[in-house]
This record gives C-alpha cells, structure tokens and sequence, in this order.
C-alpha cells in the first residue's frame, strides 16, 4: 500500500498511523468472521427549510381546588418538561393541569407563527382558587410575565378567567429553534467494500462507471461525482476485522488527502463486537472506537471534527444497553480523548452528541415521526429538561432499497418511483430543519440504497441530490 499523502495542512501523519491503528483492531477481532454485505435494520415534502422563532414559556400554576387547568390557544408544544417530582400534574400540547391543593411548573417549547394572538384560558373545579403566572424566557434566561390570572369563582359559569397576548410580544423574547449547528453538511454513507468481483451479486441495479474502492484513483472519481453534487462528507464504513477492506478503509483516506473536496467521518460498523452467545465484547469495542478515533483525530484536515474531537457516526449502539455503552465510551474517551458521537438512540442517558438514523421507512406519516422525534429530543427538550442535553440533529434521505439479493428470507424493498420515493425523503427531511442531512447510500450495491449512477437508474438520483442539497443550504 502506498503511503497517504499528506495535505497541504500537514498533519504530519501518514499511512503508519492508519495502518498501525486498522492493525490493532484485526488482532483483537472476534473469531468469527465478519459477514460480507451485513443487513441493516429497517426504520427508513417540497416543504422548505423553515427556521421559525419559538416560545420558551414557564407555566405556574397554583390550586387550592380539586383541580385546575390552564389552556393555551394559538400555538402547539413541541416539548415539554414538569419540573420537581410532578405528583398531580399533567400536561398535553396545548394545557397544564394541577390536580388537589398543590403547584406545579411546566416548561414548554412552542414554534410561533408569525402573526395574530396567543390565548391563556384559566378553569378549576367548583371550590378554592387558582391562579396561573405564564411567563416567557428569553434566550439569556431572563423573564418577562405575559399573563396572570386568578379565579375564585364556584360554577362552570363564572370561574374561567382569560387573557390574550399578541404574537408580535412573544417574537420580540422569542427563542431560535432553528439548526445549532452553523456548517450545513450533507453526509452519504460510503463502503470501501468493491474490488470489482462483487459486480455479478448486484441485482437488479449495477454501477457504471468509476465505482471500485480498489484503487485511489476510482475513490477519487467517486468523491469529486459527490462533491459535485453538494455531498461534503462521505461516511466511510469502518471497524471490519477483514483485512481487505482495511486496506481499502486506507486507499479511501488516501483518495480524501489527494481530492481533498470532500471529507471523511468513521461511520463505525458496531455489529462485528457482538457476541455470538449474547452480549458485547466490551475490550473489542473500545479497540473499534478507539482506534478509528485515534485515526480521525490524526488527520484534522481530512475528517470532520467539531469543538476539537473528531466526528464519528456509530451503527447498531442502539442494540447496546445504555450502562455498557457509557461504561465503553468513558474508558475510551479516558484513554484516547473526547469524541463527538454521532448515534441512533434517543435514550437521553446516553453518551451521545447528535442522532440519526441510517434508514427511516414506513408509511409517510411514521417517517415524519422519526425525523420529528430527533428534533425533538435532540434540540427542543435540552432547552427545558437539564436531564437532556443539545444534540445535532440528523435527517435521513435514502432513494430506495432493494436487498433480496442478500436477504433471501426477509428482503426490504422500497421502489425508487423514478426518483419520487427520494424526493419526498428529502421533503420530509428538510421539514424536520435538520443541522445535517444524511443520505443512505452513495455505494450500498447489495442493498441497493446508492445514489451512484448505475445501469437502471442513470444520474437519477444524483440529480435530486444536487437540487436538494441546494435548498438544504438556501
């Protein structure tokens, strides 16, 4: 293998470093080898981008009656966190409700529209008092008092109190909800897999063109076709313990210093560390974290890092149980330095710095809820709940999926509709205002995800990249 070539930056590393670390992680392999081409779980409109202000609201809401309710008319909560233990309080997207004579305080996220009135309606039961103060915080964490309402009164007829504020009050205190994340990357997954052999196992689809990671000169091709169509970032599928697609892991970091307009981020392959009779190979996944880490980390220019530690997407930690995955990621971050994680878990316990997910499929509306719950979880309920923390948000896009070829029992098959099934991908996306977007695959032959031109599909898919991404910038 040649050695890397070193960027203009240099990094002063070479290929040593990628070989000695790729080495390490084929010693400490599991027995068992890895399968070629493994399945991966299935979970896969044109709606712009729409970054809208939003309303940080603090609900107090005080009752000496058997119970008391506040609603709130004109906006929706997309979060919401009750704070203290919350005995006798409840709450949905549009009301808080205290149940005896106690307080409750409910912190709420609500995206605003950007005219007309929101409205606070205060009830209670037929005895005692009640009393809610609405207040908005700002994003310096300053407060300012929107409404205060009491009611005494003892029939359905009197005891409703309301008040109505303007929406222009709450845009002048509003919270961004909009991406944290300031560079808008499009990431696409990519397997430094193909000598050129596999070619006759593709079915229906195959690849024209430069499409082997055999060479540098074909990975080359491969990454100024992506950057040509606004894919900064390929997401290089790592942590195999075969020795041939280790070779090829080096021959595609070596192709990303010479190429240099697009960069890498480990997506690390997770399932190899499995143990057969259950459970995890606890030494076996630090080794794989670890090592690719250690590689990122040497070669700044050439892999995304963010806040100074590398970027590295992971697949299948959502199979590990939280305790062991922290346990992991404390000792490998203990002994190599930190790492931006990128997961697919949504579990707030867990180490994780962003989530995504390698395919989300179903009915519309279940994709829609996928894209939404990362928002959610990811960038709204960090604002209220201290028990969570901000995460980059990631939206999946994928053309399709095909992989009868390989899964003969139970194959996944989403028809690409010329190009319509991945359009209203990025549609659903893109409405989710992701910080980055996702795109399962550029190269999966076997699953037949690839968005790399081919026999069936031309630049089909290439196309809408090029026009999506675009608009994921605009």
């Amino acid at each position: 293998m040649r050695a890397l070539t070193s960027s203009p930056r240099k990094t002063g590393r070479t290929a040593a470093v990628v070989i000695a670390a790729l080495a390490l992680v084929l010693v400490l392999a599991p027995a068992a080898p890895a399968k070629p081409g493994p399945a991966k779980p299935s979970t896969p409109g044109k709606a712009a981008r729409v970054e809208s202000p939003g309303a940080h609201l603090r609900i107090e809401l005080t009752s000496t009656s058997d119970w008391s309710r506040v609603w709130i008319d004109g906006i929706i909560f997309h979060a919401s966190h009750i704070a203290g233990d919350g005995a006798g309080v409840s709450r949905t997207d549009s009301w808080v409700r205290v149940d005896g004579n106690r307080t409750g305080v409910v912190e709420a996220i609500a995206p605003l529209p950007t005219s007309g009135s929101v409205g606070f309606r205060l009830h209670k039961g037929t005895v005692g008092t009640a009393r809610v103060v609405i207040r908005q915080v700002e994003a310096s964490g300053a407060s300012k008092v929107l409404a205060d309402l009491t009611t005494t009164g003892s029939s359905s007829a009197t005891n409703e109190v309301a008040a109505t504020v303007p929406v222009s009050t709450l845009l002048a205190s509003a919270v961004e909800l909009g991406p944290s994340d300031p560079e808008r990357l499009v990431i696409a997954a990519f397997y430094p897999w193909w000598d050129g052999s596999e070619r006759s196992s593709f079915t229906p689809d195959r690849p024209i063109g430069d499409w082997t990671t055999s060479t540098t000169e074909a990975i080359r091709s491969q990454l100024a076709q992506m950057a040509g169509v606004g894919i900064d970032v390929a997401a290089v599928s790592m942590g195999w313990p075969d020795a041939k697609r280790q070779r090829m892991i080096s021959l595609t970091i070596e192709a990303a210093q010479q190429q240099r307009a697009v960069r890498l981020v480990p997506y690390v392959e997770l399932e190899v560390a499995r143990v057969p009779a259950g459970g995890w190979n606890e030494p076996y996944l630090e080794a794989i974290i670890g090592t690719t880490a250690d590689i990122a980390r040497a070669l700044p220019d050439t892999f995304v890092h963010r806040d100074g530690r590398p970027v590295l997407f992971f697949f299948a930690d959502q199979q590990i149980p939280t305790d062991v995955w922290n346990r992991v990621m404390a000792r490998v971050e203990a002994a190599h330095g930190r790492i931006f994680a990128v997961t697919h878990s949504f579990d707030s316990a867990q180490r994780s710095d962003g989530i995504h997910s390698y395919e989300d499929r179903g009915t519309t509306y279940e994709r829609w809820l996928a894209s939404f719950r990362r928002k959610v979880v990811g960038r709204y309920q960090p604002m209220i709940d201290p028990s969570h923390h901000d995460r980059v948000v990631v939206s999946t896009v994928m053309p399709g999926v095909d992989d009868s070829s390989v899964a003969l029992l139970f194959p996944r098959q989403t028809l690409r509709g010329e190009g319509s099934f991945y359009d209203e991908t990025w549609d659903l996306a893109l409405g989710a205002e992701p910080d980055w977007v996702f795109i399962t695959s550029w190269n999966e032959w076997w699953e037949q995800t690839h968005v790399a031109p081919s026999e069936l599909h031309g630049t089909t898919a290439l196309q809408i990249t090029q026009q999506r991404a675009a608009e994921f910038r605009s």
